[in-house]
């Protein structure tokens, strides 16, 4: 058994208990996510950082990725170490860890960390793929999982709200297949550990691209794959991240302009712009919504459409929050009340009002004499799309656990 503990924005690792997990790694362990800066929690800071964060975002949110240079190194010969460039090779990074030195050898297996959306109203630089912010992403776990000699750690990096998923999930392919072309040792299977939408990073390039060399040259990325642990990710998206059809503007237009403001705040204005697009409800549930729903705009096709060939090979962590005084306290906000708090409170006022939000939009329940006095999500993300509902999947539930912070027992 291993107890997984995350409190706030850091992993507990003090409390983690001794047991194999990763199958065929002696003394290796899984320890739950984080996202967002070391130590963040996520502090707003005073009102002028949050001015200063809302002005950056909004412009940063208009600018599409520009043409820059491929990271990944050039090739000393004719040949290219990649044959199929992303638009997101200059945006990303494939990380040796160096609490791991060495080259992998007697028996080491690669562990390949991808973290979360990463963004300025969490007080997380995102804008590069080497921030301090994301180098410090997995700190915790990282310095965990570094004492057992059996495994060989890679972070990797990408910027958010700059390319679709599907891209730096083809980036993710062709880091890997560098490392393979310079690194002969690296042509082998490995683990990914994933928090949030570095989820969907791993299972697009599992189920959406093929490497170009090595022992699975011409076959899907998924045919490397060990296993694929997600933690608190939105296999089927979040309601959050979609637009007009959250809530009616007709009947509801206090909360509509509410959301309105708190999008803008947050990641992006328009549903339709990256990685807000790529996070939108798939609505594999055929859901009714309090809203207009245009399909085009709303639904998640590329979502929708991702294979599941290899979600045999997942693990899926969910987490909800459940009951709690935070939530009986939220739970009867209206949209000014509700809203307005997120910026002038703590972090677990912050998730268990943003659960509130989540869960009215779930349930389409916008009036204020119906509390919610239950909440079915981790704030982010619902049960069921982090615990991949209808797929093939093993699932380890987290109760009373937001989508920073986790308990729990995992037995692989």
């Amino acid at each position: 058994m291993l107890t997984i503990a995350h409190v706030g924005s850091r992993l507990d690792t003090s409390r983690l208990r001794s047991e194999s997990v990763l199958d065929g790694v002696p003394q290796i362990h899984d320890t739950l996510y984080r996202e967002g800066p070391r130590d963040s929690k996520l502090r707003l800071g005073t009102a002028s950082r949050k001015f200063s964060a809302m002005v950056l975002l909004f412009f940063s949110a208009t600018v599409l990725a520009q043409a820059c240079t491929s990271l990944i190194p050039l090739a000393p010969g004719p040949t290219p170490y990649v044959k199929d460039p992303s638009p997101a090779d200059c945006g990303t990074k494939l990380i040796e860890d160096p609490s791991t030195p060495g080259p992998i050898a007697n028996g080491k297996i690669p562990v390949i960390l991808i973290h979360g959306i990463c963004l300025m109203a969490l007080q997380c630089d995102g804008s590069s793929p080497l921030t301090s912010d994301l180098n410090t992403y997995f700190s915790d776990l990282i310095a965990y999982l570094s004492k057992y000699s059996g495994v060989k750690l890679y972070r990797f990096q990408y910027a958010s709200n700059q390319y679709r998923l599907y891209d730096i999930a083809r980036s993710l392919r062709n880091w890997l297949d560098y490392q393979i072309k310079t690194n002969s040792a690296f042509d082998s299977q490995y683990y990914l550990i994933a928090h949030s939408m570095g989820g969907l990073v791993a299972r697009s390039y599992m189920n959406e691209h093929d490497h170009d060399t090595g022992a699975y040259a011409g076959r899907r990325g998924g045919e490397r794959v060990i296993k694929l642990i997600t933690l608190a990710t939105p296999h089927h998206g979040t309601p959050l991240a979609n637009g007009d059809a959250r809530v009616s503007s007709f009947w509801h237009p206090w909360w509509w302009k509410e959301f309105s403001a708190f999008d803008c705040w947050a990641w992006s204005c328009l549903a339709t712009e990256q990685n807000r697009a790529d996070l939108r409800w798939d609505n594999y549930d055929g859901r009714a919504w309090d809203g207009p729903y245009n399909v085009g705009y709303e639904r998640n096709d590329w979502l929708r459409a991702l294979p599941h060939t290899y979600d045999k090979l997942i693990v899926a962590y969910y987490g909800y929050i459940g009951n709690s005084g935070l939530v009986y306290y939220y739970g009867a906000d209206g949209p000014f009340d509700l809203i307005g708090g997120l910026f002038l409170t703590g972090a677990a006022d912050i998730y268990s009002a943003v659960g509130v939000i989540t869960q009215r939009i779930m349930s389409r329940n916008f009036s204020e004499s119906n509390a919610i006095n239950w909440v079915a999500n981790d704030a982010v993300v619902p049960i069921e799309s982090a615990e991949f509902d209808g797929a093939n999947v093993r699932t380890v539930s987290c109760s009373g656990r937001n989508h920073n912070e986790d308990e729990t027992k995992l037995q692989m």
